[in-house]
């Protein structure tokens, strides 16, 4: 569960500032996007962020996808004085290259952590983990690393170990001791392994650019995510009656292909390994995953049941659907897994190529069903912004940008009567937030 992001001199945010899914408990609609719990704060299921373009919103986005691999990842190729010239604040750049910045709180296996993560251009200037008091008690130190040195509380380390470690993080300044140790188990205590897992496998960054080229094998393995997939896209008046994955012999699939993707294919010369997988893309969509199931090679096709005149039910491949009904198929699975499980999925623009009435029936979906996980989107839709039925004030955050630099606020700093149209109140520019358009200056 994902408590609080603080950020400094990161990209646009040249000063500290906060995001947070703590909601405002006074408040009475939507009760059902928040989390309640006796051992922990309260938070909230969903947050969206507005914001003019340019503002910044999506660097909020940018910090969860650069932390994530950062974090979780040892073998990663970054150069950390290149990412830090490039990812400080610029305009101009800062006094004496103060650090970027990273604070993030969250909780895994019933103990709440707190990573404080400083970059510069040397490399990991700060890195401190804590286990976090939840604001009752005084937060308690896990470790302290300053570039290739580092020290423990709570660990019986011996010199040698710590001389071991203290080389390992000399020869990969690149990322964090979490996903150092998390890779190579040097220390396998759960206060060093839950907090690199929650970075590994419970933080899912999805942007409207990005395809997922093993969609088809995620469907064929999982009935839920097929089930729930179909009900979604039957109730969405598409056109479409579901979705299905088509098995066929790879010697039948391969018969129907081009000659120059029989080439590419090799024929009875391709060899697909056990638990490994071939995939075809057609303009950045996957149509056919090739796998071995006991030593046969089976071509797997996503088709879509779309309905045609009088009732015809045909069959179309995923290459002949629009980019909103793609975009949604991307979207789906990650939505599936925000309601399954307790993770943290963050999305950037999820409303590109989405219709707003879809759009607002997806967030109203995932409001209404009971859930684990937690939602976290940028957007400019503001068909969402509906106290009463979408959104609660405490879930949406406007992101600003006064002479170069984003601020971040929450509309729970604002004084909201509950009759209030956040919609009409956004768009008349009373929160910020919104382009400021001058056409007289164009003509002039």
């Amino acid at each position: 569960m994902f408590f609080r992001l603080l950020l400094d001199n990161f990209k646009s945010f040249a000063q500290p500032v906060q995001f947070d899914m703590f909601p405002n408990l006074k408040r009475e609609n939507l009760k059902e996007h928040v989390y309640s719990d006796a051992n922990r704060p309260s938070v909230m299921k969903m947050a969206a962020i507005y914001g003019a373009n340019g503002a910044g919103k999506s660097n909020l986005y940018k910090a969860f996808e650069f932390l994530k691999p950062f974090c979780s990842d040892f073998n990663n190729s970054l150069n950390v004085k290149e990412w830090y010239n490039k990812n400080r604040f610029i305009l101009p750049p800062i006094p004496d290259n103060p650090p970027v910045s990273f604070i993030v709180e969250f909780v895994k296996n019933g103990n709440a952590y707190i990573l404080n993560l400083e970059i510069d251009e040397k490399g990991v200037k700060k890195e401190e983990l804590l286990l976090s008091g939840l604001g009752v008690k005084a937060n308690s130190p896990i470790y302290k690393r300053s570039y290739d040195k580092i020290a423990f509380w709570g660990f019986q380390i011996s010199e040698q170990v710590k001389d071991i470690i203290e080389r390992q993080l000399n020869s990969f300044s690149n990322c964090s001791f979490l996903a150092l140790n998390g890779n190579l188990k040097i220390i396998s205590s759960h206060l060093l392994i839950d907090p690199f897992e929650w970075f590994k496998n419970d933080v899912l960054s999805l942007s409207y650019f990005r395809n997922i080229p093993q969609l088809i094998d995620l469907f064929s393995k999982d009935n839920g995510l097929m089930s729930f997939t179909n009900r979604v896209f039957s109730s969405i008046g598409i056109g479409l009656k579901n979705l299905d994955v088509k098995n066929r012999s790879f010697e039948e699939w391969y018969a129907d292909l081009s000659e120059e993707e029989k080439r590419m294919f090799g024929g009875s010369e391709l060899n697909i390994k056990d638990n490994m997988s071939l995939i075809k893309m057609q303009d950045d969509r996957p149509v056919a995953s090739i796998i071995n199931e006991d030593g046969s090679r089976i071509v797997k096709e996503l088709l879509f049941k779309q309905f045609g005149k009088n009732g015809f039910v045909g069959d179309m491949d995923v290459a002949s659907q629009s980019n909103g009904t793609v975009k949604l198929l991307i979207l789906v699975p990650a939505l599936y897994k925000m309601i399954k499980d307790d993770v943290l999925i963050v999305i950037d623009e999820l409303d590109n190529c989405l219709h707003p009435k879809l759009l607002k029936g997806l967030i109203k979906l995932v409001g209404k069903t009971e859930s684990k996980g937690q939602l976290l989107f940028t957007t400019h839709e503001d068909y969402l912004l509906d106290q009463h039925e979408i959104l609660r004030p405490d879930e949406i955050w406007i992101v600003d940008k006064k002479d170069g630099v984003s601020q971040l606020y929450s509309l729970n700093e604002f004084k909201l009567h509950k009759t209030l149209s956040l919609q009409k109140g956004y768009m008349d520019d009373r929160f910020g937030g919104t382009p400021i358009i001058n056409f007289q200056a164009f003509w002039s």
